[in-house]
């Protein structure tokens, strides 16, 4: 159960989750989401593609 409205930033955080769950690589995110630097791409989301990769292999539970 939800505690509290989603925010704008919660929303993007999800987008990018499900960008990098179906493949997409940092660099596509990056000029998806409009940071200039990589490295802003990469130290905000990289953490998530352990999270992607651990969905990707519950969908082989299926």
């Amino acid at each position: 159960m939800l505690r509290r409205r989603a925010t704008a930033h919660d929303l993007r955080h999800t987008h990018v989750l499900k960008l990098i769950a179906r493949g997409a690589t940092i660099k596509a995110i990056q000029d998806r989401v409009g940071h200039e630097d990589f490295s802003t791409t990469a130290n905000t989301y990289g953490h998530l593609e352990n999270t992607a990769d651990m969905i990707a292999a519950d969908l082989l539970d299926l």
